[in-house]
Order: structure tokens, then sequence, then C-alpha cells
């Protein structure tokens, strides 16, 4: 991986197995952002901060303060489903295999936020104990937040059905 500068002059570089999509997002409240590249969460000079325990790639990763106490969570979607804190300390882990997941507020009646796994759809609480299951693929996701005004987030894309025919 490279950083440059607004003039393409090289910052740093950082060589390690990298996943499919790094994440760029200020997860310690330092005022700069970090790069979550894989399993590896590299500071803004290019040094690593921390690495997670998981074997393979990772195919996604997600961030965000998930719980609402001001702590960004890592969430590392891959062979397993690991969640970690912003230090990488370990939260809890899934073991089951993930590509893609997100956070939001799916189920009504819930004011805590659930995440899904896009692979199959399966709904889990923010201390990853499974909700529910849908058993659909789903292409092309899109979140779609207070769709209705009831701060609910709601899923847009194409059925495998949908895809095929346009």
């Amino acid at each position: 991986m490279w950083a440059y500068d607004a003039n393409l002059n090289i910052l740093w570089t950082f060589q390690g197995n990298l996943g499919k999509t790094p994440v760029v997002c200020d997860i310690n409240g330092d005022g700069k952002d970090e790069v979550i590249a894989g399993y590896n969460v590299i500071n803004s000079s290019g040094e690593l901060i921390w690495k997670a325990d998981m074997p393979d790639s990772a195919s996604s990763v997600y961030s965000d303060d998930i719980y609402g106490n001001g702590q960004t969570v890592i969430i590392i979607c891959g062979p397993k489903v690991q969640a970690y804190t912003a230090e990488g300390g370990l939260l809890w882990e899934l073991d089951r295999p993930a590509s893609k997941i997100t956070c939001g507020n799916f189920r009504s009646g819930v004011t805590n936020k659930d995440f899904l796994i896009f692979d199959d759809l399966s709904l889990f609480d923010l201390q990853g104990e499974f909700q529910f299951r849908k058993n659909e693929t789903i292409y092309l996701p899109t979140l779609v937040h207070n769709f209705d005004g009831t701060n609910r987030t709601y899923i847009a894309g194409h059925k495998k059905e949908d895809v095929l025919t346009t």
C-alpha cells in the first residue's frame, strides 16, 4: 500500500495482507485518520498499530460507533467475523465466514443497532447473538436510512431473478 501527498509524492508504504477494500477513518479520536487494510490498522505515518489475529484475507471491514458510547468498533469479515475495539481488543467473534457486513436499526421496537451479514441476510445483535436469517442473496445492496420517518434502516437491492432479467 502506498500513501501519497497532493503532489503524488510517496509519504509512506506498507506491506502486508491488505484485504480487498481499505477503510480510512479516525478510530481513536486523535484527529488523524487511520487506515484499516485487511487485518492491519495503520497510523497516519504508515506504521502498524495493531493486527487482527485471523487467517486468510479480509473480505470487508466496517467501522463505526455502533454502541453509541463514543468508541469506534471495527468489524472485520473473512473466514470469521470479529469485532475489535479501536485499541485492538477482541470484543466478540462469530465462527462463520462473511464477505460483507453493515450495521443499522433494522428491527422495529428495538432501539439498539443490529448488524447484518449480506451473504445470507443474517441479522445479529451488537453482542454477536443471532436474531434471524432470510437466506437470500441481495446484489448491489444499498442501505436506506429513515425511509419512512421511523429511523429504521432498510435495504434496497436486486434479487438474483432481477439481475438475470434486467
